[in-house]
């Protein structure tokens, strides 16, 4: 059980025991490497992410192929992208 991601959501609001444990069982644990993605350009989001250690930049890449940093995920944050989740969009 990834109790990190648990007790975050706990100090957000409760939760009931039955429930924590259906929760509990859709988490799993990825390790993204530096230079790996969490999501790449096309790439629909169907998950967030909880950031239990290191640093995620948030960016995106224009047509001439250079980088815009939109902001940084800190540990003990989430990680998604809301408007491709919100919008069912890529």
């Amino acid at each position: 059980m990834n109790y990190s991601f648990i007790n975050y959501i706990k100090s957000i609001v409760d939760i009931p025991l039955e429930q924590e444990n259906k929760f509990s069982s859709l988490i799993s644990i990825k390790h993204i490497i530096k230079g790996e993605n969490f999501l790449s350009e096309g790439q629909p989001a169907k998950t967030i992410a909880f950031v239990k250690s290191g640093l995620f930049r948030y960016y995106y890449t224009d047509k001439k192929g250079n980088e815009f940093t939109k902001g940084f995920f800190a540990e003990n944050s989430v990680l998604v992208s809301y408007s491709s989740i919100l919008e069912d969009r890529s």
